[in-house]
């Protein structure tokens, strides 16, 4: 269980800094 709250944790950290880094790139390209 701990496992799988560490799995989900750290994927939701690595989407949001994918989200992150997407809205830099186009703040970039504009």
């Amino acid at each position: 269980m701990a496992t799988e709250y560490s799995f989900y944790q750290n994927l939701n950290a690595f989407s949001q800094s994918l989200v992150y880094i997407n809205y830099n790139v186009k703040l970039l390209t504009y």
